[in-house]
């Protein structure tokens, strides 16, 4: 502290003063007692830093000056005055920026740490609450730049999860939905992901969070992960998926997923890391013995869980990534063990999510498809997943599992749902023995280590799986790889196809599952159709998902392009539907349609993306 208080004493701080005034102010106990028992001083202080910004002509003295005051800025009760100080920075200093961002571009120069330090002081200054418009109007409108600028903060393994944070939250704010303006959103949406593809932000964010998540994954058992944490992975999980949502049809939704999301390790190993821990601290208010809430359970784990596994099962569709998501798959069989009346009742769109992941994956349909060698967990196995989930479906009343269908359903509606995986079926079989079986008609266990209610479920889905085993084995033949990303399309006849429904599409697919009782399939139906909010006339007509690209056939059938392609490519000059000639070049693009489908989700994006901030900045 002494060194801090000389400096503040100098008229003028030189060189070697800087020198030492970085070195005392890395040590945050310095600068706290500076500030709290020698205010003035450090009033004093910063003030002879500002100036240095200001008049020093020595590029090293105005590093080594911002560095300090940046360093200051860690310690919270300091902040007010650095506020205030920032406020002083007159155009010295900015023309130096200047000068370093106009050398960077004629010569290809580094830019140094002079932009991002100062970035970081405005982080800490502001509560982290930076958005990205401000970021890149600090770059001077230069979107890139603002990028750059934000990765290269993330890369400094040094700084605080809050600073992580603050970077992610800028990046999502540049994907965020403020116009309704449909062609200039999706110019910018379009222009952002250029820049993401070019500067792999997906994998420099998932480092940079990795980074924080093992640091909390070695803390003490009762260590609480920090809500900045929550706050980064929430909010970039929202940017993803307004990329998604708003992109235009320049690139297509396999080729944007495998871009931004399966090339790296965000999805295999930063969310499924991410979801552990949030399970840790559920955990730990709960008495497992009992199935009591012993302690409050914090709402921004539920959300961070929820928001995780609808990225997961919108990244795994059809995707190259289900193996080694299956292998590590530890957190389906814990989120289903948790007391079904204080959590999973309370959280029924986090397990409609969990299921849809599974399908994605196809987690339930045994592990002789996957490739030799590879060695899965029994928490992982298929028939654990199954058995746990028959459980906690034969705990729940007839009511909410219906609910329950309706969110698996509707969710499908904007995340595709694999209806070509034997876990679709699988999925279905389950409800559906739950729903019918009379013995479950009580009030629900507290937990399903304790029902005595479940034996009759898991012997008819021993009965059904057993059935489905010989099916396949009986009728085993080659698929075709590019086939399998149309996801469920109906049978390759020559005679007119009828649309498929909801529950039981007709496929290409060589298993002929187990079919719903009439009764069953009705209220599976109804209970999609019941939680789509989208209008009918926004889904493909080959498998009923979310339109992206919609592509008008002569007779009036819209398909995703992406989907229509495919399917021409594989079938041939035929309409899936009618059975009419069919070509690429007689399809065309429904802009008028696409423009109804963006405005509608316009107005969802709010409701379905937005994030309470008030939970998430209590830093």
């Amino acid at each position: 502290m002494d060194i801090l208080r000389d400096a503040a004493a100098c008229e003028e701080l030189g060189s070697s003063m800087l020198a030492k005034t970085l070195t005392a102010a890395q040590d945050i106990s310095n600068v706290r007692l500076l500030c709290n028992q020698h205010f003035e001083e450090f009033k004093k202080l910063n003030r002879r830093l500002v100036t240095v910004l200001n008049t020093d002509s020595s590029l090293k003295n105005k590093t080594s000056a911002l560095a300090a005051l940046t360093t200051f800025a860690r310690y919270k009760a300091g902040r007010d005055d650095l506020y205030d100080v920032i406020k002083t920075i007159d155009v010295g200093f900015e023309n130096t920026l200047k000068e370093r961002e106009q050398a960077s571009e004629s010569f290809g120069t580094a830019l140094g740490k002079l932009h991002s330090t100062m970035l970081v002081l405005m982080m800490r200054v502001f509560g982290y609450r930076i958005r990205g418009l401000e970021v890149v109007e600090y770059a001077n409108g230069k979107t890139a730049f603002a990028i750059d600028l934000l990765l290269e903060i993330c890369k400094v393994p040094s700084y605080e999860p809050e600073i992580v944070a603050n970077c992610c939250t800028a990046i999502a704010d540049l994907a965020d939905v403020e116009s309704r303006d449909v062609k200039t959103l999706r110019e910018r949406i379009d222009s952002l992901i250029d820049l993401i593809q070019k500067y792999n932000v997906v994998s420099t964010v998932s480092g940079a969070l990795q980074r924080y998540l093992n640091a909390a994954a070695n803390k003490s058992s009762s260590s609480v992960m920090p809500n900045a944490v929550h706050t980064a992975v929430i909010s970039f999980v929202v940017a993803i998926f307004n990329l998604y949502t708003f992109s235009s049809q320049g690139l297509t939704a396999t080729a944007l997923r495998q871009s931004l999301l399966i090339s790296t390790d965000f999805l295999t190993s930063c969310i499924p890391a991410y979801i552990r821990l949030c399970i840790d601290e559920i955990s730990r208010c709960i008495d497992l013995t009992t199935s009591e809430v012993v302690h409050p359970i914090t709402p921004v784990l539920a959300v961070g869980i929820t928001h995780s596994l609808k990225v997961l099962a919108f990244g795994s569709f059809h995707m190259g990534c289900a193996t080694q998501l299956r292998v590590s798959n530890i957190v389906t069989c814990i989120l289903l063990g948790l007391p079904i009346k204080e959590f999973v009742i309370k959280h029924l769109e986090l397990y409609a999510y969990l299921f849809h992941y599974n399908v994605n994956i196809d987690a339930l349909c045994g592990e002789h498809n996957l490739p030799e060698g590879i060695v899965v967990t029994e928490i992982c196995k298929s028939s654990t997943i199954l058995r746990t989930t028959g459980q906690v479906l034969a705990a729940l009343p007839n009511e909410t599992a219906v609910k329950l269908w309706k969110l698996v359903a509707s969710g499908s509606t904007h995340i595709p749902i694999a209806k070509d995986a034997v876990s679709f079926d699988l999925l279905g079989n389950l409800f559906d023995v739950s729903i019918n079986s009379e013995a479950q008609r009580r009030e629900p266990p507290k937990s399903i280590a304790v029902s005595g209610d479940i034996d009759c479920v898991t012997d008819e889905l021993d009965r059904r799986m057993a059935s489905l085993e010989a099916d396949r084995e009986s009728s085993k033949q080659e698929e075709s790889k590019d086939l399998r990303l149309l996801g469920d399309l109906p049978s390759l006849l020559s005679t007119p196809m009828p649309k498929p429904s909801v529950m039981a599409d007709t496929t290409q697919n060589p298993i002929k599952p187990p079919t719903l009782p009439k009764k069953a399939q009705e209220v599976w139906v109804a209970a999609a159709a019941e939680g789509s909010s989208a209008p009918a006339e926004f889904a493909c007509a080959i498998n009923g998902h979310f339109l992206r690209h919609p592509m008008r056939a002569p007779s009036g059938k819209v398909f995703e392009k992406e989907t229509i392609e495919l399917w021409l490519k594989q079938v041939g000059s035929t309409d899936p539907i009618t059975g009419d000639h069919l070509t690429l070049d007689m399809l065309k693009a429904d802009e008028d349609l696409m423009a109804r489908i963006l405005q509608w989700q316009i107005g969802q994006n709010t409701s379905l993306n937005k994030v309470d901030e008030s939970n998430l900045y209590q830093f």
